[in-house]
């Protein structure tokens, strides 16, 4: 999968984030719909296999070619040390021409967006790797560990090393 977007099963009205890179398996026969924002309304899954290019589902803000493209490149080089100026230019956009679409497509700025996948990806490393918190931070592109524990903490509600201890208890 290309991009971001959510999920619906028929028997769980619960929506699943879907994000770049995941993959599911989903149960033959069972129904489920697709939207790219929370606030957009669902498409059946059969009305969006009609828009797959080759071997890759584009949809949503994927399928828009400049914010796809800048999607891909965020999510590639996660680490690097972007702004809206350099993802913009990589994108052959204006800065404020780049901001009003991927906000428009995606449902937040471009920053925001950056931070939380860093986050949820820094999550994922926090839970399934022994990384120090410092070496995560790093991976993920925050400078500083001091600047990498505000953000997390801002997002999830407590600091990474919390977080670890509090996920390696309930793996226990």
């Amino acid at each position: 999968m290309q991009g971001s977007g959510w999920i619906n099963l028929a028997d769980d009205p619960t929506p699943v984030a879907l994000h770049a890179g995941d993959c599911y398996l989903l149960p033959r026969g069972s129904a489920f719909t697709l939207r790219d924002r929370l606030d957009s309304p669902t498409q059946n899954f059969e009305n969006v296999l009609s828009q797959i290019e080759g071997r890759t589902l584009r949809y949503g803000a994927a399928a828009d070619h400049q914010i796809g493209s800048a999607l891909r490149a965020l999510h590639e080089q996660s680490a690097h040390a972007w702004t809206i100026e350099a993802l913009a230019s990589t994108v052959n956009m204006s800065r404020s021409a780049f901001a009003l679409r991927f906000k428009s497509l995606i449902g937040e700025a471009p920053m925001e967006y950056l931070t939380r996948c860093r986050i949820q990806k820094a999550s994922r490393l926090l839970h399934e790797s022994d990384l120090t918190i410092s070496q995560i931070a790093d991976s993920v592109g925050y400078e500083s560990e001091t600047s990498f524990n505000k953000a997390f903490k801002r997002r999830i509600g407590v600091p990474p090393g919390r977080f670890r201890e509090q996920r390696t208890v309930r793996n226990a």
